[in-house]
């Protein structure tokens, strides 16, 4: 049996090395959480993307100050509405969440989201959840940019319209 347990530990150990490289080379940011949304852990690749620490970080939750968070139309996700607390409340997995979020250099980053239960307590409560997310600030810039193009464009067609009518309007009616 001692044999057994030996190997058993063995397995573990690879399957734990292989995990704990795995988070800390992806390119993606992730972040573990507890119920309460305070932060248990950090990647490599969060640190790099939200601008803080792992040591920073510990112990954040979206119902404090720390993650000043916006939707794209501006507004700012409240404590309970922000998705990580969505998640605890509803027990349900997030898929695709666009947040505006502070970065320390002053300007304002973009990310996707998702967000999944982790583990949960016997009666199905959610005890933990991880969230992974890319830096999406470029296509962000790249969107409005083209919204921006794309009314301007609308303000013009819309002038010459106008244009057009006053020339009609103009026209002598005995020509």
């Amino acid at each position: 049996t001692r044999v057994r347990s030996s190997a058993a530990s063995d397995v573990y150990k690879r399957q734990d090395l292989n995990y704990r490289v795995l988070f800390e080379t992806m390119n993606t940011g992730v972040v573990y959480h507890q119920a309460d949304g305070r932060v248990m852990r950090v990647n490599p690749a969060a640190e790099t993307i939200l601008g803080f620490s792992e040591a920073q970080m510990i112990g954040w939750s979206p119902l404090k100050s720390h993650w000043n968070v916006i939707r794209e139309d501006g507004s700012v996700f409240a404590g309970a509405e922000h998705p990580i607390m969505e998640v605890v409340r509803t027990g349900e997995g997030l898929d695709d969440q666009l947040l505006g979020i502070p970065h320390p250099d002053g300007r304002r980053r973009w990310i996707r989201l998702s967000a999944r239960p982790v583990r949960r307590s016997a009666d199905g409560a959610v005890e933990n959840l991880v969230v992974c997310f890319h830096d999406v600030t470029e296509q962000q810039a790249l969107r409005e940019q083209t919204r921006a193009q794309m009314a301007q464009l609308d303000r013009a067609l819309e002038q010459s319209l106008l244009a057009m009518a006053e020339m009609i309007e103009q026209r002598d009616p005995y020509t």
